[in-house]
Formats: C-alpha cells, sequence, structure tokens
C-alpha cells in the first residue's frame, strides 16, 4: 500500500547486501532462487542476499506501482540524480 502511495521523484534504491534474502526466498529449494541469493549464507547456513537483489526488489515495486520496469528505472536514476547533486562537497 504504502509503496503505491509514494510520489514517484521520491523513490530510491539502495542495498545494505549481504543482508538475510528477502522473504520471497525463504522455503524455496535453492533451484528456485536466483543465482545470485545463493552464492552466500551466514555462519548459520541462512542464504543472504547480495547486491544484485535490488533488482527483485525494482521488479517488485514497478509490479505494484504497475509501472514498466525501464520506467521505474528511469525514475529512479533522475532520484537519485537529484539527491545526490544537494549532498555536501568539500
Amino acid at each position: 500500500e504504502t509503496i503505491a502511495k509514494v510520489p514517484r521523484d521520491r523513490i530510491l534504491l539502495e542495498s545494505d547486501a549481504p543482508t538475510p534474502l528477502s522473504p520471497n526466498g525463504y522455503g524455496k529449494p535453492a533451484s528456485q532462487i536466483a543465482s545470485f541469493a545463493v552464492e552466500a549464507r551466514d555462519a548459520d547456513g541462512a542464504l543472504l542476499s547480495a547486491p544484485a537483489s535490488v533488482v527483485e526488489v525494482a521488479e517488485e515495486i514497478a509490479a505494484i506501482r504497475k509501472t514498466p520496469i525501464d520506467e521505474l528505472y528511469r525514475q529512479i536514476a533522475l532520484n537519485e540524480k537529484r539527491f545526490f547533486q544537494c549532498w555536501p562537497t568539500r
């Protein structure tokens, strides 16, 4: 619900990977999980995500917002550029 309501000029994506795999990966055999997510496991053997997991997040956002993925990527690129232009410099 929240993702659908966020103004398009306020959407940014980032990754703190490796982190625990998204809920979509839990309980599935490794053969059904994207290869980039099966590359690493934590000390307890839990699957870890990789920075590439941000692609899965973008796809979910696009689906929720009923927006073509290319359009979402273009908007995120514009949002990133605007955000980092405001970043303080020395």
